[in-house]
């Protein structure tokens, strides 16, 4: 049976693996239990600083600093979720 660390994980594995395939390069923050579990920069764009949540929701303490931190370092502060019925991904810009 898989820990909740080890879901968490696997999700942040399938954004990383998703953002690559449309053209993004992708550093993962791998047991950081910080802010931002994803750094994405892409060619011709603002960078993304990514949380990832199996369950799609941010604390109030989470959103403020992931919203912090994006506004520091000049990125776009993003919420990275499982779609409907588990299907896909989805990406809100927060």
């Amino acid at each position: 049976m898989a820990t909740n660390y080890a879901r968490g994980a696997a999700l942040e594995r399938r954004a990383k693996a998703d953002l690559m395939t449309r053209g993004a390069f992708v550093v993962r923050a791998a047991g950081s239990h910080g802010a931002v579990d994803l750094c994405v920069h892409w060619l011709r764009a603002r960078p993304w600083f990514v949380q990832c949540k199996r369950d799609g929701k941010l604390t109030a303490g989470e959103a403020a600093k992931l919203r912090a931190l994006s506004r520091l370092y000049r990125a776009q502060p993003v919420l990275c979720r499982p779609g409907p019925g588990g299907r896909g991904l989805e990406y809100e810009r927060l």
